[in-house]
C-alpha cells in the first residue's frame, strides 16, 4: 500500500540515497534547528539556575519541567495524528513553541516558578514533534532503508546537543536569558517553514477511530501481538529513563563536583557527551540492519552501564571526559538500535499513538529518575546513584527479556 503520491514517492530501486532525498534532508534540517535552540536555551536556564542555588535538584527540574505535562499527551497526540496531516500538526507545533519559549524568556527573572510552567507547555509541544517527525521516514524511505534512515535521523538532535552548548560556551556571558529565548523563537520559526515546504507530502493514516478507547485497544493489540515491537519498546522505556535521566542529573553535577570546572563546564561535559552520542548514532545507522533488538539490547544495556561506572575512574580531567563521551556513544547505540527496530516493526497507521505512547513512558520514567536522582545526588553521592542504576539496568533488561520470549528468527 503506498502513502504518498507518486511525485513524493521515492524509488525503492538500489541507487535511492538517504542523504540525496530533500524531503529527509528538510525533516533532518528542520529537527536540527529546533533542537539546538532549544537546547541552547535549557542548558542556559539550567546552568543559571544551578549557579545561584547550587541544587542539582532546581538544575535538573529545568529539564524535568518539560516533561512533566507531556506524559499526559499520548491521546492528544495520536488524536490529532488521525485527523490532521501529522507534517503540518509538526510546522504549527514549532510555530506556538516560538511563542512559548519567548514567554518563558520574558518571565524568567521575575518567577523561576512560572517560567517552568511555560517550559511545561513548551514539553507538550515537544512530545507532538517527537511523536510525528518519524513519520514522513516511515512513509517515504523505502523499507529496506528505513533503520539506517532513522538512525542518521537522530543525529540531527544530537548534533544539535553540541551546538547548544558549544553556542552557550560562547553567548552564557554575553547574553540574557531572553536573548538566548529569542534566538531559540527564530530556530523554532526556520523547522516550521521547513516543514510547510514540503506540506503536499501527503501521510495516509487510514480510518480515524471513533474515539480514544478504540484507538488505544486497536494500539495495544498491535504491541501485544509482536513480540519483537514490544521488547524494543520496553528496552527504550529502559534505557532512556536510566541513562538519559542519570546524564540530566549528572550534567552540571559532574561538571563542578567531580571536574571542578567553572560556569561553563556543563557545556563543555554536554559537548563531549553530543560528540559520544552523535558517534554512537552514526555507528547504529551502521549496524542496525544487522544487529537485531531482540538479541542485542540486554548487551548493550549493559556496555551502557559499564561505561556509566568507568567516569568515575581516578583519572585526569581529559580522560574522564572522554570517557564521558564513550558513555554517551555506547547509550546511543542501545537506544537507536531498539528505536530503529520498533519503527520498523510497527505499521505506519499505528505509529503516532506507538510512539506517542512510548514517548510519555520514557519521560515518565526519565522525570523519577531526574529527581530521585538528584535528590539522591544531594544526600549521598552521584557514584552512589550511578551503581545503583547499574544494578537496576541489569534486573530490569533480565525482566523485560523474561516478559518477551524467545521468537523464531529474531537472533
Amino acid at each position: 500500500m503506498s502513502f504518498l503520491a507518486k511525485s513524493e514517492q521515492p524509488s525503492s530501486y538500489p541507487n535511492y540515497r538517504i542523504w540525496l532525498d530533500t524531503i529527509y534532508l528538510r525533516s533532518w534540517l528542520a529537527v536540527f534547528l529546533s533542537m539546538s535552540g532549544t537546547f541552547l536555551l535549557l542548558l542556559t536556564l539550567s546552568t543559571v539556575v544551578y549557579a545561584q542555588t547550587g541544587s542539582a535538584f532546581w538544575s535538573a527540574a529545568v529539564f524535568a519541567s518539560q516533561w512533566v505535562l507531556a506524559i499526559l499527551s499520548p491521546p492528544v497526540v495520536a488524536w490529532l495524528a488521525q485527523r490532521f496531516q501529522p507534517v503540518m500538526l509538526l510546522a504549527w507545533a514549532d510555530f506556538l513553541a516560538a511563542a512559548v519559549v519567548i514567554a518563558a524568556g520574558l518571565i524568567f527573572p521575575v518567577s523561576l516558578v512560572a517560567c517552568l510552567v511555560l517550559l511545561a507547555i513548551h514539553g507538550v509541544l515537544d512530545a507532538i514533534n517527537r511523536s510525528l517527525r518519524v513519520l514522513p521516514l516511515k512513509a517515504h524511505v523505502p523499507p529496506e532503508h528505513l533503520k539506517a534512515a532513522v538512525a542518521y535521523f537522530s543525529t540531527a538532535q544530537y548534533l544539535a546537543f553540541g551546538v547548544g552548548p558549544l553556542v552557550g560556551i560562547l553567548l552564557v556571558d554575553r547574553l540574557t536569558v531572553l536573548g538566548i529565548a529569542a534566538l531559540d523563537a527564530l530556530s523554532f520559526v526556520a523547522s516550521g517553514c521547513l516543514y510547510l515546504s514540503f506540506r503536499k507530502l501527503t501521510i495516509g493514516m487510514g480510518d480515524a477511530f471513533s474515539g480514544f478507547a478504540a484507538l488505544w485497544r486497536e494500539t495495544r493489540a498491535v504491541v501485544a501481538k509482536n513480540a519483537l515491537l514490544r521488547r524494543a519498546l520496553l528496552y527504550l522505556i529502559v534505557i532512556v529513563s536510566l541513562y538519559q535521566g542519570f546524564h540530566n542529573v549528572a550534567r552540571s553535577e559532574f561538571a563542578f563536583r567531580y571536574l571542578g570546572m567553572s560556569l561553563d563546564g556543563t557545556m563543555y561535559v554536554q559537548l563531549v557527551a553530543s560528540v559520544g552520542i552523535v558517534f554512537g548514532a552514526l555507528l547504529a545507522g551502521r549496524v542496525s540492519r544487522h544487529l537485531p533488538a531482540y538479541s542485542s539490547a540486554l548487551p548493550l544495556l549493559i556496555a551502557t552501564a559499564l561505561g556509566c561506572l568507568a567516569i568515575f575512574l581516578p583519572l585526569g580531567r581529559e580522560a574522564v571526559l572522554v570517557l564521558y563521551g564513550v558513555f554517551m556513544a555506547l547509550f546511543e547505540v542501545a537506544f537507536m538500535v531498539c528505536q530503529a527496530e520498533a519503527v520498523a516493526e510497527c505499521p505506519l497507521p499505528s505509529l503516532p499513538a506507538v510512539n506517542a505512547g512510548s514517548f510519555a513512558a520514557m519521560t515518565t520514567g526519565m522525570m523519577l529518575m531526574v529527581f530521585a536522582g538528584a535528590a539522591a545526588t544531594d544526600l549521598t553521592s552521584l557514584f552512589t546513584v550511578a551503581l545503583t542504576i547499574g544494578v537496576a539496568a541489569l534486573a530490569l533488561g533480565l525482566l523485560v527479556n523474561r516478559q518477551t520470549p524467545h521468537v523464531a528468527g529474531s537472533d
